[in-house]
């Protein structure tokens, strides 16, 4: 009667759990049979460790956490014993190897997630250092131009240069005021928007709260429809807080700072034109003008040489160290992943080997698109250096440095995209064991991502 009691008690807790989770546990389905002798006790127990981590996996990976949030670490932890104690189940039957197997297949692919999204978050701002870079470039280029006019320059000049000077940063001082015309309306929309979706969000979680509440009130059973509805709404608000995350990333990371790369341009056009406009109206002490004005440039060029040297330095570092740990972390989780579903999957037959190898394609598809984007990183930042080399000659110091970082990091790329290969073949090896709708969609899914990861290879190979 206790077997039948904790068999009866094991099968209720796994009709509650839903999703990737529920469909591991299926796997171990009818191991509270007996309770015969001592193996058959320990296959009870497996059967518990697994029920237990799969209950503690759903609570572990409630939210969405990275590496940099402050619960970071405790989750880790508790993924990281999670993994341990399923993938320790002395005399456990090889179904219930399996289900701790995927179990920690599933936990290995959270952990990489994590590191993943700060990845990401990463890029974005690494995206944006770039472009900085690169307006800088530009603004050097420009200035060192105008120091070598400025060297040329005697007091025979024409004043019409000196107009038309005046004119042509007068007319990119218009263009730059349309852009920061056209900049407010979408900055102010993005504001209004966020402001309105989280109140919308708040309104939403108390009326979740109050279902939840009022099932408390009603109890297990009569309850449950309104915790579940509950459920539905605080996705929703969740939902609605992730449009207005979007939202802040698009103000912060793209149209708060062209605002201000716009105005830090017009301030300097707007220092230009007065300064030329001083020239026209004290011609007759042009030649002293001129020659500060010239220092003054060449100051500005190495000002400006300064900081784009320190940015790519500094950029450079944190693509190679900071950027490549976060994605060699969450590679080396996900290929952990993968062999945790390799081997549940040759511990299984049948249907049940279909569901392990399907977390193998799924896993293997995860590990090779991160490594394709860690190979997209890598190839971003040996671009940015090949236009500093090419730009750069006779302006900015430690070109061969720079050469020498972009050939490491083209290196690297190729030889990400080379695992990233690897890994989409393997998803596509273990995909031709499974049967079925769902496998043949996946399999067409599969060829696309193929297919575009080789189209840029091949883009890659002829840049290189």
């Amino acid at each position: 009667m206790m077997c039948n009691a904790s068999k009866s008690s094991a099968l209720g807790r796994r009709h509650r759990l839903g999703g990737a989770v529920a469909s591991v546990l299926l796997l171990t389905g009818g191991v509270l049979v007996g309770c015969e002798d001592s193996a058959a006790e320990q296959r009870v127990d497996a059967q518990r460790t697994i029920l237990a981590a799969s209950a503690d996996f759903r609570n572990a990976t409630v939210g969405t956490v990275t590496v940099e949030d402050e619960e970071f670490e405790s989750r880790q932890q508790e993924l990281n014993a999670l993994i341990g104690r399923v993938s320790n189940l002395p005399n456990a039957d090889p179904g219930q190897q399996a289900a701790g197997g995927m179990l920690a297949a599933e936990a290995l692919s959270e952990l990489a997630s994590m590191h993943l999204a700060h990845a990401q978050t990463m890029q974005r701002q690494q995206r944006f250092d770039r472009r900085k870079i690169q307006h800088a470039l530009d603004a050097a280029g420009r200035l060192s131009a105008r120091a070598d006019a400025q060297a040329e320059l005697t007091t025979s000049s024409e004043r019409a240069m000196l107009q038309g000077q005046r004119d042509a940063a007068e007319e990119s001082l218009n263009e730059l005021n349309r852009q920061i015309g056209a900049l407010e309306g979408p900055i102010a929309d993005r504001l209004d928007r966020n402001a309105q979706d989280v109140a919308e969000a708040d309104r939403l979680r108390e009326e979740a709260n109050d279902l939840i509440r009022l099932a408390i009130e009603l109890g297990h059973a009569n309850g449950f429809p309104s915790f579940q509805q509950a459920i539905d709404i605080r996705r929703d608000a969740d939902g609605i807080d992730f449009d207005v995350s979007l939202r802040e990333l698009e103000l912060e990371y793209e149209l708060q700072p062209q605002h201000e790369l716009v105005e830090l341009q017009i301030h300097h056009l707007r220092s230009a034109v007065e300064s030329i406009r001083n020239t026209l109206a004290e011609f007759d002490r042009l030649d002293e003008q001129l020659t500060g004005d010239l220092d003054a440039t060449r100051q500005q060029v190495s000002a400006l040489v300064q900081e784009i040297s320190r940015s790519v330095d500094g950029l450079s570092d944190r693509v190679r160290s900071d950027l490549a740990e976060q994605y060699e972390q969450a590679g080396e989780y996900l290929q952990r992943a993968v062999t945790q579903a390799r081997q549940a999957a040759g511990r299984l037959r049948g249907d049940q080997a279909g569901a392990a190898r399907m977390l193998q394609v799924k896993v293997s598809e995860s590990l090779g698109s991160a490594l394709k984007s860690q190979a997209a990183a890598m190839g971003d930042h040996a671009d940015l250096l090949t236009q500093l080399i090419e730009v750069g000659a006779g302006l900015l110091p430690d070109l061969e440095t720079y050469r020498s970082i972009r050939d490491e990091l083209n290196e690297t790329r190729q030889r990400l995209t080379a695992e990233a290969r690897e890994a989409f073949a393997e998803a596509q090896s273990a995909l031709g064991g499974v049967s079925g709708s769902a496998a043949d969609a996946y399999r067409s899914h599969l060829e696309r991502v193929t297919g575009n990861e080789s189209a840029t290879e091949g883009i890659m190979n002829t840049d290189l």
